[in-house]
């Protein structure tokens, strides 16, 4: 994809929009209600449980952005918004390297070690259509409502809904004629945006159509030593929406979209605790072991306590360099082997070309939702959808300026679903939902070590140059049969008792790479579980809700699938470094306990949500990386069962004590724990744990979850001038210190961010200045533990360790330009 002419673009929709500034009769779908015109969000209309309650009515943990609170946050994707949503934490890029492959939701502290497209704890929708890897490239151009759903949903939403769920409602196209137009820049890093949409009908009230575009670039905010840009994202977007109407009953919903991202090098790094950590060798600690608690000091350097934040460890290799002969080594092209794909890798010559450090990525999705009014009562609805998303990323292995490894990253995913669900609806005491879901996912990617280049390594006596191509791609099938239902039984006006279920079949074929024969070895897992939540709410006032649920919750067991492709040497090398190795890991479980209490007030259109949960995980999936010196990719990757337990609340709230003041805020607490996790390879990182002793984490905070996260924001909206009016926004955003392992020895400060905006706006035209990390706030938003790899030569045997970091976003000012035509 070409982005030189978007600058072009960006003067030309200008120059339009400029043209068309006068006010126009028709009024802006998404304008902002008068100050005076009275608004309590408790009666905005979800539908988490399939059917339309207001917040206050629905009996569990949502919380929902319509098009104008989106708008308001100045939210961009699902990373900003995320800020806004005790309880849920999403980073657009991958964990580790940071770019925009597999990202993750993760909500209430239940993050996997392992994310993939099979291994998910939660997953977004668009009009109940599952979102193929994640939600890292959305934005909301079309976006009529979002829905963060918290806790399990897979009575209603299926697999990968373990913790949570996220749903876009798009937005219906409009029955009478109509353009929308955003321009959005900021100097800061040259970051904007370019949207236009129309929408309008083609045969009067029958059949409407609404397209949409977008160009958006976010500027880098960092810079490599050797020149090259860091962090700068790049996307387009294409959307169409049809809606049929041939009646007052049915209603068909066609939509397809398009996106491709094109972006440089990540700003995540390797901080390496060899070179920065504050522990030396030796340093005491006290460790729990299988053995009890045992005095021991570390046998690597380590990072005690905070890794502090500093602007000149974000650099890595940037530049496709040719490395150079040294001794009887080969000198090596990167853009040879990496771009001309001079292996022949089959995975990476069908991949998106890709000429620089970074990744393009193309999505195309299509999807449909139908609703019809069988009779008085009786309604049916079903969605259908079929997506695919291919992927090319080259990265610098080891996150450092070192020149020590580099990897091609090659991944094709495509996923179809199906589901049909009929509803009956009595006014009196009964209302239930059945239906059926099919769903089908295959994988083809190369996520561990694809085509790499490893400048030197030793090899038993000798030092190698690597240049090779996995043998183990993971390759996955997944076939997912689900039946659900959900029943509202109302013996009286004051209480409701909810019964929902899922029965779900998974068949999971994994392919864990090519044997000494060159063939590959599959294993298949078959999984049949039960889900279901009950739920007890009362209503002891109006607008008011008290409710108490019971759940539990799976996602599919695992197969070392790797392991099975290794020769019986290897094998054997695999069990000796690690005794405890798993080859079959049975399926995670989670069991939810959850109260809440929810009020809206008609006085200071006030209202509040309440919840407090309390959930065991069983089986909690961990990768871990062990050293198998004989493999031709010494790092080996491993998963292993855990059990943990996550207690915490989520509060929400907004009032408005006078008639131009709006007040919001949103706090979250967690408390997740191990009960039971042990991993031998966390051994090597102390001596004087014995030979027969396995190190345990138990009592230890889950990585990677803030404890405390909390956002306030006020409002003051008046009237200016004839139809002008105007609005100040003030948001504080907190996130509370992190884990980045098991050990919790390492730690990620907490920090503060503010935001301000002044806007002025019309029925059809809005101008707003923004500031967003107003005072410049420098963070790591996100790390986790990895092995260093930036030493040359490369001993795996005596790798130090060390955090792939993330930064949060830099201060920003920009401008953004609203037209309505």
């Amino acid at each position: 994809m070409n982005f030189t002419n978007l600058r072009a673009d960006y003067r030309a929709l200008l120059l339009a929009t400029a043209a068309g500034l006068l006010p126009t009769a028709s009024p802006a779908q998404d304008a902002a209600p008068a100050a005076d015109e009275p608004f309590n969000e408790g009666t905005i209309t979800v539908t988490a449980r399939k059917q339309s309650e207001t917040l206050v009515e629905a009996p569990l943990s949502i919380q929902a952005f319509t098009a104008e609170d989106i708008r308001q946050t100045g939210a961009r994707d699902l990373q900003e918004l995320s800020k806004f949503t005790p309880g849920m934490f999403f980073v657009n890029g991958a964990q580790g390297q940071g770019a925009r492959t597999i990202s993750e939701v993760r909500f209430r502290g239940l993050s996997t070690s392992i994310p993939s497209p099979t291994n998910q704890s939660g997953s977004v929708f668009i009009d109940g259509n599952y979102v193929l890897s994640g939600g890292q490239s959305l934005d909301f151009t079309d976006i009529a409502q979002i829905e963060v759903i918290k806790g399990p949903q897979a009575a209603y939403f299926g697999r990968s809904t373990f913790a949570g769920a996220v749903n876009f409602t798009t937005r219906d196209p409009s029955d009478h004629l109509r353009a929308d137009t955003l321009l959005d820049y900021s100097p800061s890093y040259d970051s904007y945006q370019i949207a236009a949409s129309i929408e309008g009908p083609l045969a009067g009230d029958t059949l409407t159509a609404r397209l949409s575009g977008s160009s958006k670039v976010k500027g880098s905010q960092y810079t490599a030593s050797d020149g090259g840009k860091l962090g700068e994202e790049k996307t387009r977007s294409a959307n169409l929406t049809l809606v049929f109407r041939p009646s007052s009953s049915l209603k068909v919903k066609l939509r397809g979209s398009y996106i491709e991202n094109e972006d440089s090098a990540s700003d995540s790094i390797f901080y390496a605790y060899n070179t920065y950590g504050n522990c030396p060798v030796g340093t005491p600690m006290t460790v729990q072991t299988t053995g009890g608690r045992l005095d021991v000091r570390l046998n690597r350097r380590f990072q005690c306590g905070n890794i502090p934040f500093s602007s000149s460890v974000i650099d890595k290799n940037t530049a496709l360099v040719t490395l150079p002969a040294a001794g009887a080594l080969p000198a090596v092209n990167l853009g040879d082997v990496l771009v001309g794909n001079s292996l022949n890798d089959p995975l990476l010559a069908n991949a998106p070309s890709l000429d620089h450090f970074g990744l393009h990525s193309i999505t195309y999705r299509i999807a449909g939702n139908v609703e019809y009014d069988i009779a008085e009562g009786l309604s049916f609805s079903g969605n259908a959808s079929y997506a695919k998303q291919r992927i090319a990323a080259i990265q610098d292995t080891d996150g450092t300026p070192s020149p020590a490894g580099y990897q091609a990253i090659p991944m094709d995913f495509e996923d179809a679903g199906f589901e049909a669900r009929l509803r009956y609806t009595n006014d009196s005491w009964l209302n239930a939902t059945v239906g059926a879901n099919y769903f089908l996912q295959n994988i083809q990617a190369s996520t561990d070590t694809g085509v790499s280049v490893n400048n030197q390594t030793v090899s038993g006596a000798t030092v190698i140059r690597g240049v090779t191509s996995s043998a183990t791609n993971q390759n996955d099938k997944i076939r997912t049969l689900g039946l659900f239902f959900g029943a509202d039984v109302t013996p009286v006006e004051w209480f409701t008792l909810t019964a929902e279920g899922r029965y779900q079949v998974d068949d999971y074929t994994t392919f864990g790479g090519s044997n000494a024969s060159n063939n590959l070895v599959a294993s298949k897992l078959t999984t049949k579980r039960f889900t279901p939540r009950v739920i007890a709410s009362f209503h002891p006032v109006p607008d008011a809700t008290i409710y108490g649920s019971y759940s539990y919750a799976f996602l599919p067991g695992v197969i070392n699938s790797s392991f099975l492709a290794q020769t019986p040497p290897n094998q054997a090398a695999i069990l000796a470094a690690f005794p405890d190795f798993q080859i079959q890991l049975s399926p995670e479980k989670l069991t939810n306990y959850e109260v809440g209490v929810k009020k809206s007030f008609d006085t200071m259109r006030a209202y509040f949500t309440l919840a407090a949960f309390k959930m065991k995980w069983d089986n909690v999936k961990t990768s871990n990386a062990i050293i198998v010196p004989t493999l031709a990719n010494p790092v080996y990757s491993v998963t292993v069962p855990g059990t943990a337990e996550i207690k915490g609340i989520e509060f929400e709230g907004g009032l408005s004590p006078l008639r131009q003041l709006a007040l919001k805020g949103s706090l979250g607490y967690i408390d997740a724990k191990y009960k039971d996790y042990t991993n031998r390879s966390y051994n090597t990182y102390f001596s004087g744990i014995p030979t027969a002793d396995t190190y345990k984490a138990d009592g230890n905070q889950l990585p990677r979850t803030p404890t405390w996260t909390g956002t306030a924001s006020a409002t003051w909206e008046d009237g200016l001038v004839g139809d002008w009016s105007y609005r100040l926004r003030g948001d504080v955003v907190y996130q509370g210190r992190q884990y980045t392992d098991e050990t919790n020895i390492t730690t990620l400060a907490a920090f503060t961010t503010l935001n301000a905006a002044v806007e002025f706006f019309s029925d059809d035209l809005s101008v707003k200045l923004y500031a967003a990390n107003l005072f410049d706030k420098k963070a790591w938003l996100t790390g986790r533990r990895y092995t260093d790899l930036s030493s040359i030569p490369l001993n795996f045997a005596t790798a130090g360790i060390g955090s792939f970091l993330t930064p949060n976003d830099r201060r920003e000012v920009g401008i953004q330009v609203r037209k309505s035509f």
